[in-house]
């Protein structure tokens, strides 16, 4: 269900347009998890809400579908994460607590986000 979604919605399209262009951040941590291809390598998903979220190129995307009712026949359009950081956000994971809230690296910084009122807070300050 999943691949048929992202294709559906072109965000394979997305993906494909940074080949070639990730941050030496990226590309190690790429390197470490042994992920060759373009595009898509991993998801989080949240059995509950329904919410899937991945890293689509250099950006974070999410989408909502069905939750505990099972996964709608439907096409769904992915939502870009909008936040203010102007690099590369990695490794997207969701709170299982509370699946509006979601975590990811900028910068070697640990970000967090809430997907429905916008709100994000740097949690580590390494990169300065």
């Amino acid at each position: 269900m999943i691949r048929n979604v992202l294709i559906q919605t072109g965000c394979t399209i997305w993906a494909s347009l940074d080949y070639g262009m990730y941050s030496r951040e990226e590309e190690l941590l790429r390197e470490r998890k042994r992920i060759g291809t373009v595009g898509i390598a991993s998801y989080d998903y949240h059995r509950e809400s329904g919410t899937f979220l991945f890293q689509a190129g250099s950006r974070i995307y999410h989408v909502k579908d069905g939750g505990p009712n099972g996964f709608t026949q439907q096409p769904l359009q992915p939502n870009l994460v909008e936040t203010s950081c102007p690099n590369i956000q990695m490794d997207p994971k969701i709170c299982p607590a509370d699946p509006n809230w979601i975590a990811f690296i900028h910068s070697n910084d640990i970000w967090i986000s809430n997907l429905e009122t916008k709100e994000e807070q740097r949690l580590t300050f390494v990169h300065k």
